[in-house]
């Protein structure tokens, strides 16, 4: 059964999913709160509620993998920089 600041934790990573603010604002110290962050992301119990509460995050908004990184490669122009005309 996870503690409370486990909870807090799970809850605090989803929105921004950063490790160290999601364990200060769960109550670590913010000395240790770097490796409480990396630690707790390492609970099987924690890894299941923040991809539950990103994949809640996600519908609730409309957001996939598109809309974030934009349209695959093969889509976009090929040409590299390096075609580029000088200016």
């Amino acid at each position: 059964m996870p503690t409370e600041r486990q909870i807090r934790f799970a809850k605090a990573y989803i929105a921004p999913p950063d490790g160290t603010k999601a364990a200060i604002a769960a109550g670590f110290s913010a000395k240790t709160a770097h490796v409480a962050g990396c630690k707790l992301l390492k609970d099987p119990w924690i890894a299941a509620e923040i991809a539950k509460g990103q994949a809640k995050f996600a519908n609730k908004f409309d957001i996939d993998a598109t809309t974030v990184l934009g349209e695959p490669a093969s889509n976009s122009s090929t040409r590299s920089r390096a075609e580029d005309p000088p200016p």
